[in-house]
């Protein structure tokens, strides 16, 4: 029973270690990404899969210039249901330097 919950334990750590990793990847992208304003011109439903299938969420298809001036059109991976954007919307968006079509609504972090 002894070594059981020491595998345990050792398991919750590991995941714990892996958690914190994961969060301070988060916190350096996110002070690296380079963030603007962006317009809603679209929305596109997804339709979930799995135990929520029947039910959609929404996501914005934003438009905006990248630091050089050069204009992108992004669909973001965020949605909700139903729709916290309409068409015209501003929002912030960030993305990674160097790559503007991983444009993502920007999300205050902690």
């Amino acid at each position: 029973m002894l070594v059981v919950g020491a595998v345990l334990a050792l398991g919750g750590l590991m995941a714990l270690a892996n958690v914190r990793g994961l969060f301070v990847d988060a916190r350096k992208a996110s002070r690296q990404a380079v963030r603007t304003t962006a317009h809603v011109v679209d929305l596109t439903e997804v339709e979930a899969t799995g135990p929520d299938a029947g039910t959609s969420t929404w996501h914005p298809v934003v438009t905006f210039k990248d630091q050089n001036g050069n204009e992108h059109t992004v669909q973001v991976r965020y949605g909700t249901g139903p729709s916290k954007w309409v068409v015209g919307d501003p929002v912030k968006v960030a993305y990674p330097p160097m790559k503007p079509g991983e444009a993502e609504i920007d999300v205050p972090f902690m």
